[in-house]
C-alpha cells in the first residue's frame, strides 16, 4: 500500500506580475503570458487532489502585497473551495509579503473546517488525523509584521515538545524564514543546526525562491519548494511544489512536482567558430532549449566567445538588435512554444594572436614572457586558499586554468594600452 502523502508549497505571490518580459515580445505574447502566469495555482491544487492528498501546506508569501487586492483574495478562495470538496484541509503560515498584521483587510470569507491559518506572532501546534486514522502534528506561526528577525524555530521546537510527540508518524515545521541564504532578506533566521536539533521530522519552509532538499538523518528533511512561478530570470528553470511521503515515522524523500506556465531560461552560445555570415540563422541554430514539459519559454541569450569576425558584425548590429530579436523569434517560434527571445546580450570577446604580442618590444610583450615563467596556478591556489582552504587544484585541470587567466587578462590590458 502506497504512503500517505501532504504536498509543500510556498512563496505563490498571487498577484505579481511577471516581471521581466523584455521589449524583443511582441504586445500580444506579453498578454497572453501574463493571463496563463495565474494558473500556476490551478496546477497547485489539481496536483494535489490528483495524488490524494492529506493536505497542503503553504509556508508563507501566498500574497504579493499585504493588502491583498481584492482579485487575489477571490482567486485564492476559488482554489481553496476546490480543496474543501476533495475533503482536503490547507494548513497556512504567512510571511514578510502577505503578514496578518491589526489592520489587515479579509474582503472574503474561506470555509474554516478547510483550512487552518496560524496565528501571527503565536506559535501553535495541531494534530492532524490522516485517512488511515494516525495522526501527524503540524506547528507553524504566521509573520505579525514585515521585517520579522527573530528565530522563530525554538519557539516551534517548545510548543511540540510541551505537546508531545507520541503516537504520531510524523512532526512537521511550517515556517517562512532563511536558512543561511545570502541572496534573501534575513527575516526569521535560522541556521541548519536549529532545525536538526528540534523534534521536527520536516521543515516545511518559504521564503527561499531556489528549490533545496536537505537531509537531516532518520527519514527527516528540511525543504524550500522554490516558488510556484518564475516571475524574471533570477527565477528560471522548473518551479513547482513538493509532494511528500509520510512515513511510519518521519517523512520520505520529497519529489519536485512541476506547476509553473511558463519557463524562464538563459542560453550562452559560442560563437568563436561560427562565421556570421547569417547571423540570426547560425544563433539560431545553436540555440538548444531545455525541456520545458509544453511550457512557453522566454529565453535571454548570451552570446559570449572570441571572435574578432561577430564582434565586427555584432557592432554593426548593435542599432538593430530589435530586429535580429525578431529575426530570432520567427525562426525559433516552434521551440519557443508561444514564448520569445527577451533580449540578446553581446559578451563575445576579440580572439587574441598571444603569440604575436609575446614576441613585440613592447610593456605587454615583456609582461607576457614574464607571465610564461611564472607559476599561474600556484598563485590562483594562494587564491582560492584565501577564500576555502579546502578547495584544491587538480593537475588535470592546470592548463585549462592558465589559458582562461590569459584570456581574462590580456583583454583588460590591451584596454588599457
Amino acid at each position: 500500500m502506497a504512503a500517505p502523502i501532504f504536498v509543500h508549497a510556498a512563496d505563490l505571490h498571487i498577484g505579481a506580475p511577471l516581471r521581466q518580459l523584455g521589449k524583443g515580445l511582441q504586445e500580444d505574447v506579453r498578454q497572453q503570458l501574463r493571463e496563463l502566469a495565474g494558473k500556476a495555482l490551478t496546477n497547485l491544487v489539481d496536483l494535489t487532489i490528483e495524488r490524494g492528498a492529506e493536505f497542503l501546506l503553504l509556508a508563507g508569501d501566498i500574497y504579493d502585497r499585504a493588502e491583498r487586492e481584492a482579485a487575489s483574495q477571490f482567486s485564492f478562495r476559488t482554489q481553496i473551495e476546490r480543496l474543501a470538496e476533495a475533503g482536503i484541509k490547507v494548513y497556512i503560515t504567512h510571511g514578510n509579503h502577505d503578514p496578518v498584521s491589526d489592520d489587515l483587510v479579509t474582503l472574503v470569507k474561506f470555509p474554516e473546517k478547510y483550512i487552518k491559518v496560524f496565528g501571527p506572532n503565536q506559535e501553535e501546534v495541531v494534530e492532524h488525523t490522516l485517512r488511515d486514522g494516525s495522526k501527524v502534528l503540524i506547528a507553524g506561526i504566521s509573520y505579525w509584521r514585515e521585517d520579522v528577525t527573530e528565530n522563530l524555530v525554538p519557539r516551534l521546537s517548545r510548543v511540540v515538545n510541551d505537546y508531545g510527540t507520541e503516537d504520531v508518524r510524523a512532526v512537521i515545521g511550517v515556517l517562512h524564514t532563511n536558512v543561511n541564504s545570502p541572496d534573501h532578506d534575513p527575516y526569521a533566521p535560522c541556521v541548519e543546526a536549529d532545525l536538526r536539533n528540534s523534534p521536527m521530522h520536516y521543515w516545511a519552509l518559504g521564503h527561499v525562491h531556489k528549490r533545496s532538499i536537505n537531509p537531516l538523518g532518520d527519514n527527516r528533511f528540511w525543504a524550500y519548494p522554490g516558488n510556484l512561478q518564475g516571475r524574471f530570470f533570477k527565477e528560471s528553470g522548473s518551479k513547482g511544489a513538493l509532494v511528500v511521503p509520510i512515513l511510519a515515522r518521519g517523512v520520505g524523500t520529497p519529489e519536485h512536482v512541476p506547476c509553473d506556465v511558463i519557463r524562464f531560461e538563459h542560453l550562452s552560445i559560442d560563437c568563436s567558430d561560427l562565421a556570421f555570415d547569417n547571423p540570426d540563422r547560425e544563433i539560431a541554430a545553436s540555440c538548444t532549449f531545455p525541456d520545458s514539459g509544453g511550457r512557453p519559454i522566454v529565453a535571454r541569450i548570451t552570446l559570449t566567445g572570441q571572435s574578432n569576425v561577430a564582434l565586427q558584425k555584432l557592432e554593426k548590429m548593435n542599432e538593430r538588435e530589435d530586429i535580429l530579436i525578431g529575426q530570432l523569434n520567427g525562426i525559433l517560434k516552434a521551440q519557443l512554444l508561444g514564448g520569445g527571445i527577451d533580449s540578446v546580450v553581446y559578451n563575445v570577446q576579440p580572439k587574441i594572436d598571444f603569440d604575436s604580442l609575446r614576441s613585440e618590444d613592447t610593456l605587454l610583450g615583456d609582461l607576457l614572457r614574464a607571465l610564461d615563467t611564472a607559476d599561474l596556478v600556484a598563485l590562483y591556489q594562494e587564491h582560492l586558499r584565501g577564500i576555502d582552504s579546502q578547495i584544491k587544484v587538480l593537475p588535470s585541470d592546470a592548463e585549462e586554468i592558465r589559458a582562461n587567466i590569459l584570456s581574462d587578462l590580456v583583454p583588460r590590458l590591451l584596454k588599457l594600452t
